[in-house]
């Protein structure tokens, strides 16, 4: 299925559909090592059932958008993301982002996924704001959102249990302003060569 929504120099994305609960999606979902950041999935097991309910919501949804991402050159579906709830009054929204092929990960495809959203956010959906959250032991995903511009706005102490010891959550923001105005602000390096 190539249906590009989003394209990068590594990755692209598509909208899920239905058909992608026979992937390996459900299997990541499953998967402790892939989830281990996770808030909303990895505690209890998922199910097809629920999976399908999940992805037909996601795309009812005016608050929300799913994406497939792709490795480009493969065309290998490698992970997921989620933009929202997206605040249409106060122009703000978050994203998660999954790499659940473990062949991608420390290849630098979660750097341009990072970048990818973040544009998509303030370019598209013209945003003033995106917040992040990340836990203390997420190290990649901390320094992603720093590259590109985000501040940490505040510490959540021992908000979440990770391997029987509490860990520390931030949030961390980005006003559209700071995003064009910073080294990203006309496009992804790579792009503009």
């Amino acid at each position: 299925m190539y249906h590009p929504f989003i394209v990068g120099e590594k990755v692209y994305f598509r909208c899920m559909d239905e058909s992608d609960v026979e992937g390996p999606y459900l299997d990541w979902l499953n998967d402790e090592e892939v989830t281990r950041f996770l808030t909303t999935v990895g505690h209890f097991p998922v199910t097809k059932e629920y999976l399908l309910h999940y992805i037909r919501s996601m795309a009812q949804s005016d608050l929300d958008v799913l994406f497939a991402i792709h490795d480009v050159k493969s065309r290998e579906f490698i992970g997921t993301s989620h933009f929202g709830p997206i605040n249409w009054l106060h122009r703000t929204g978050t994203f998660g982002i999954m790499i659940g092929n473990k062949k991608y990960w420390g290849k630098g495809y979660g750097t341009e996924i990072f970048f990818c959203m973040t544009d998509y956010g303030f370019r598209r959906l013209n945003l003033h704001k995106i917040v992040l959250g990340a836990v203390s032991d997420q190290i990649a995903a901390i320094k992603y959102m720093k590259r590109l511009g985000y501040t940490q706005e505040a510490t959540h102490r021992e908000e979440f249990l990770y391997n029987g010891k509490y860990i520390d959550a931030f949030k961390f923001g980005l006003i559209d302003r700071e995003f064009f105005s910073g080294p990203y602000g006309n496009g992804w390096p790579e792009t503009n060569k």
